[in-house]
């Protein structure tokens, strides 16, 4: 019973915790040990924020353990956030991110093949990310890490189309 009541009542103020420099390992440990099925809530308030959790230096963490423990509907709900923002630029802004390439990396590691290929189609198409330079080499170091091709290599040209 006092669990429950602790737990409801971190859950209530779960939007300041989750930018909070301590709170967030709260909410990221009930994530954790709670599961994602029964931390719906933290889920709703992630919702419509994403990115701006994502660019966040406590928050992004919060974003990525969800990713990470998240059930199949919850990863594509947060992935598909970013993809469909009206400023098409968000998923490129995080990838130069020092917090949100982390998130990033996450949204790669544990989307479907599809989106997968669409998020790294995005981002390798990118003009303004063809260097390697700034917070975005770390994502570009994963993605050939996973095994993706890189742009301008005749894998990329046959996988993407560029």
């Amino acid at each position: 019973m006092i669990k429950k009541k602790i737990l409801e009542e971190i859950l209530n103020r779960a939007f300041e915790l989750i930018q909070d420099q301590f709170g967030n390992y709260v909410i990221q440990h009930i994530v954790e040990k709670q599961g994602a099925n029964k931390c719906l809530k933290i889920y709703q308030f992630l919702t419509g924020k994403i990115y701006d959790f994502s660019v966040h230096k406590f928050a992004s963490n919060v974003v990525e353990k969800c990713l990470t423990l998240g059930n199949s509907k919850q990863r594509k709900e947060i992935v598909d956030e970013i993809l469909n923002r009206e400023d098409n630029d968000s998923l490129l802004a995080m990838v130069r991110d020092k917090y949100g390439n982390y998130v990033v990396q996450k949204m790669i590691e544990y989307s479907d093949q599809k989106t997968k290929e669409l998020i790294i189609k995005k981002i390798s198409t990118s003009q303004a990310l063809k260097k390697r330079d700034g917070f975005s080499k770390h994502v570009i170091n994963f993605i050939e890490k996973m095994g993706f091709p890189t742009p301008g290599t005749l894998a990329f040209q046959q996988q993407f189309g560029k």
